[in-house]
């Protein structure tokens, strides 16, 4: 599959496309994703202290919340003003400093919360600069890279999930030939969580809804365009064997 645009998604035309979304007031605080309230018992198993990991994590209040209950979160984001806007929404005191092992990109790291994010390219971070995690809440970054990336991308993951790391996993599933404003979120469906993730974890999917359903028409056409005759949010619970 390709986006049918010239170049591909780099990093400098992701933090454009964020950019753009934050001068259209597309990134509200809004609330902590309900299926991860509703599903974090199956990740943790009721234990504290756990290390998660958030890819592609904005300025996620999820990160913040993951916190509250006990566990040190590591969240990846390329956007340098999202990790800011992140601890500044928090009223979060933070310190910033370089990242070890490469040249480029920072770190940052909350002085009373257990939040430090990653400012980088995604794909420049390994197991040895990262660490390895109990969980991963894949709130989207599956969806976000480019198709030709998520072989690299779910290796990554691979690389830094400790034996029965539980990851929470969300997609989407539409046509992508009826998508008439291409980007992010990219569909996948079973068959490519089953394709990257099935040789090494178990697969279960949780729940999903019909966005088609529940979506604001106006704001939706301006992202996404016209012409999706079937959309779904669908999540699923991923464990490494």
């Amino acid at each position: 599959m390709a986006d049918n645009q010239v170049g591909e998604d780099t990093l400098a035309l992701w933090t454009d496309r964020w950019h753009q979304d934050w001068d259209e007031n597309r990134h509200g605080r809004g609330q902590v994703k309900k299926f991860l309230v509703d599903h974090i018992e199956k990740m943790t198993e009721g234990r504290t202290g756990l290390r998660f990991l958030v890819p592609c994590c904005g300025q996620s209040i999820e990160m913040k919340w993951l916190a509250d209950q006990g566990h040190e979160v590591v969240g990846i984001e390329g956007v340098e003003k999202a990790c800011e806007n992140f601890y500044k929404n928090e009223n979060l005191k933070y310190d910033v400093s370089g990242i070890q092992g490469i040249s480029e990109g920072k770190l940052y790291k909350g002085e009373s919360c257990k939040v430090q994010i990653y400012n980088t390219d995604i794909f420049k971070l390994n197991e040895n600069i990262l660490g390895q995690f109990d969980a991963i809440f894949d709130r989207g970054a599956f969806v976000i890279v480019n198709f030709e990336d998520r072989p690299r991308y779910a290796a990554l993951m691979k690389s830094v999930a400790k034996p029965k790391c539980k990851i929470l996993l969300a997609v989407q599933e539409y046509d992508w030939k009826e998508r008439t404003i291409k980007g992010p979120p990219r569909p996948a469906f079973r068959n490519d969580v089953e394709e990257l993730y099935g040789k090494w974890c178990t697969i279960k999917e949780l729940e999903r809804s019909d966005r088609l359903k529940n979506r604001n028409p106006e704001k939706f056409k301006n992202s996404w365009g016209t012409g999706l005759t079937s959309h779904w949010s669908v999540q699923y619970l991923l464990q490494v064997m």
